[in-house]
């Protein structure tokens, strides 16, 4: 399903460039391909140009971070389109042989054919890892927590569940709501999980809380927004720190929710 969206914005760009030039049309798919796994703005535009000299063609690229602007020909006979990005996804594999697909191309080992049939099943293929490596991080992750705060052995019998609670709702609220509300009824759950330890056995509700938490905080996407700064991509900067206070807000509306669901105990 997601395959045959992509191909369908992709036909709409092919059509939009009005072009049959097979060259045009393998750029077109490698610039949505590499834009929706991450690759930053100027290296893009700089990918881009490398593979449009390769092919011999005249061409200009302004990425942005829902679209990429490309302009084929001469001067005076350019012709702008708009390619535009709806989605994007945290996928290092397909990343990887992107970027090792167009590294050949630039040396001239691999054709438009080949690299165009590359990126179809690129696209195409199933995930980084199979299924099961996520049970093992989730399993791995709350124990790790557990020693970086030196949480006692007795009370991981609350850590994990609080943490597997935590990552259920954010992964079941952003796949019907969206990234920002997953968080919040991820925080929901740990916040509620916290409140109920802390109400039953009289101990502080941050032991189970505080490790559960850290799996939905937004650091990453402050250290992501923060290298685009660094990178002069001021606009993707913006856009990634809008979303990490977005999921902040979201993340203390969750806990304050939890505690009107599950009111805490009086003391800690």
């Amino acid at each position: 399903m997601e395959f045959e969206l992509l191909n369908s914005k992709l036909s709409v760009a092919e059509n939009d460039l009005a072009t049959t030039d097979a060259r045009i049309v393998f750029m077109v798919k490698l610039g949505q391909a590499l834009h929706r796994y991450g690759v930053p703005a100027h290296r893009l535009e700089q990918g881009m140009n490398l593979v449009a000299q390769r092919f011999g063609i005249q061409g200009s690229f302004f990425v942005t971070p829902t679209g990429i602007f490309a302009s084929f020909g001469l001067p005076e006979e350019h012709r702008t389109s708009l390619i535009r990005i709806e989605s994007s996804d945290d996928n290092l594999e397909k990343l990887a042989r992107l970027d090792e697909l167009t590294s050949r191309v630039i040396r001239g080992q691999v054709n438009v054919a080949e690299g165009t049939q590359a990126i179809d099943r690129i696209v195409a293929a199933p995930a980084m890892l199979p299924q099961w490596t996520l049970w093992v991080a989730l399993v791995i992750a709350p124990l790790t927590f557990a020693v970086l705060f030196n949480a006692r052995l007795r009370d991981l019998g609350w850590i994990m569940p609080a943490c597997w609670l935590s990552f259920g709702g954010a992964r079941a609220g952003a796949y019907l709501f969206g990234p920002e509300l997953g968080v919040c009824i991820g925080a929901i759950f740990a916040g509620a999980c916290g409140n109920l330890y802390a109400r039953w056995l009289d101990r502080p509700a941050a032991i189970p809380l505080v490790p559960a938490i850290m799996l939905l905080v937004p650091g990453s996407l402050g250290l992501s927004s923060l290298a685009k700064f660094i990178e002069k991509d001021v606009m993707s900067g913006v856009m990634t720190a809008f979303s990490m206070i977005l999921i902040a807000v979201a993340l203390v509306t969750g806990l304050l929710m939890a505690n009107v669901i599950v009111p805490p105990r009086k003391m800690l």
